[in-house]
């Protein structure tokens, strides 16, 4: 997956909205609203190649969680399958 270069800024101000940590969320859910947050905030480059090796690591997710934050970010597009 890979972060579009030309991506729109009108979402950026989204902060951690939606985010709880209370243990009331999923954890694709968590994981999705924070690769969001740091899309939107830029805290992940435009253009960058986003691997689940370095993914998980960031996250602390395991792969399933990833590929559905991912392919949900897709749907928004927000990151690109290649």
């Amino acid at each position: 997956m890979r972060r579009p270069v030309a991506q729109a800024t009108e979402a950026i101000g989204a902060g951690k909205a939606g985010i709880a940590d209370d243990g009331s969320t999923t954890l694709t859910a968590r994981v999705f609203a924070l690769m969001r947050s740091d899309i939107l905030e830029l805290r992940l480059e435009p253009g960058s190649k986003l691997t689940l090796e370095e993914l998980r690591d960031k996250y602390d997710a395991g792969a399933s969680p990833l590929r559905e934050s991912l392919s949900r970010l897709a749907v928004e597009g927000l990151v690109t399958g290649e």
